[in-house]
């Protein structure tokens, strides 16, 4: 995570720099994952394996640029980082001729959007019998069991899958080899896998903030297959790296401009409404397009 190094010189304080792509003095580039006015904080697109993203290096100027961050999506390429790498190639670049898609688009406007009135059945007789969910809505499962929710989320993709474009995004770097094995050994090879660069090594931080891009990342897939009429199901596994994320951001505020620089809620570990902002950007994905914009 790459905090604070553009904000502090360029006094970020208006406008909307999610998903605007970042050049820090040496070349390298960024994603804004979140804004907090007046700071903003980054993850670097770069290779992981790339020295020049030390944080000491990245000391300079930092040129904020008018685009948003795109990954490239490939039918033929299932298991990709946040950038649409191919992790099964130790995240080389994708090939330029696949689709491309904004990893922070925007959410879908009322005007794009047509009435849920189709269900999706999961296989779960309790939640299609007692709390159904129609396409285009989401639904958060909680649970103290990691285990079993990811149960039921495979009963969930087997039932789906064979209709349903399936996206799952995997933010837990020590479940994403076993999670793999698991699929192919259920047969679930058509869905699609955005997983984690990082390892155990890592900053638990930068950890958090590829957590965010890996989850919008994955929605940006599976909006690319609905503007073409094809019905799809995101998972994201897990949301826990996301309020890592967010507390992560408000001990910055705090460091720098002091207590008083975040409201109450925040501060002890509530969820103000900037907080429902920041998780409306992924939640608020969800949605029914219309006809015209293709349906899915």
């Amino acid at each position: 995570l790459l905090q604070q190094q553009s904000s502090n010189r360029t006094g970020v304080t208006s406008g909307d720099y999610l998903g605007k792509q970042l050049e820090f003095a040496n070349g390298s580039t960024g994603v804004v994952v979140a804004h907090r006015p007046p700071l903003i904080f980054c993850y670097s697109t770069n290779d992981d394996d790339d020295d020049d993203d030390d944080v000491d290096a990245l000391e300079g100027t930092v040129k904020i640029q008018s685009n948003l961050v795109h990954l490239a999506v490939s039918p033929t390429v299932r298991v990709t980082d946040c950038m649409g790498r191919d992790l099964a190639s130790s995240g080389d670049e994708p090939d330029l001729s696949t689709d491309r898609r904004a990893i922070f688009a925007s959410i879908p406007k009322v005007s794009d959007i047509a009435l849920i009135n189709h269900p999706v059945l999961t296989g779960i007789t309790m939640v299609d019998a007692l709390a159904p969910i129609g396409r285009g809505q989401n639904m958060l499962f909680i649970g103290h069991d990691i285990a079993s929710l990811r149960d039921y989320v495979e009963t969930i993709l087997q039932t789906q899958h064979s209709q349903t474009q399936c996206v799952y995004a995997c933010t837990d770097n020590k479940a994403q080899k076993d999670l793999l094995q698991r699929f192919r050994d259920a047969g679930l090879n058509d869905v699609h896998f955005v997983g984690t660069q990082s390892s155990d090594e890592d900053d638990p931080v930068s950890k958090s903030a590829e957590a965010v891009a890996i989850a919008s990342a994955a929605c940006s897939i599976a909006e690319l297959y609905a503007r073409r009429g094809q019905h799809t199901l995101v998972v994201v596994d897990t949301l826990d790296l996301h309020k890592q994320f967010w507390d992560a951001t408000t001990r910055v505020l705090i460091d720098v401009f002091g207590a008083e620089a975040v409201v109450r809620s925040d501060r002890e570990g509530g969820a103000s409404s900037e907080m429902r902002g920041f998780f409306s950007s992924l939640v608020q994905r969800s949605a029914q397009y219309n006809a015209k914009l293709g349906g899915g």
